[in-house]
């Protein structure tokens, strides 16, 4: 929280992306590990929003999230020739 309050009362909270980064890269600090945060306001859309696009971007959440519980690390979960693959970073 940020210490202050909206107009009605309640608590106004800070940007969740930015304290969940914080509180990964002190856990994978000890291992030499971090991660990044691109502020999704940032990120330019080219092309109008389409039905399917809740698919896959909820498939690519769910396969990445099966792969870091598989413990694959060093890995990154994305589509290629229209099949979700895992593709090593190295």
């Amino acid at each position: 929280a940020t210490g202050k309050k909206d107009s009605t009362g309640h608590t106004v909270y800070g940007d969740i992306g930015v304290h969940l980064k914080e509180k990964v890269n002190e856990h994978l600090k000890p291992v030499g590990g971090r991660s990044f945060y691109i502020d999704p306001s940032y990120i330019i859309r080219s092309s109008p929003i389409r039905p399917n696009d809740h698919t896959f971007c909820s498939r690519l959440a769910i396969d990445a999230v099966h792969t870091a519980m598989r413990g694959y690390t060093g890995v990154c979960v994305g589509p290629l020739h229209n099949i979700i693959v895992i593709l090593p970073q190295s």
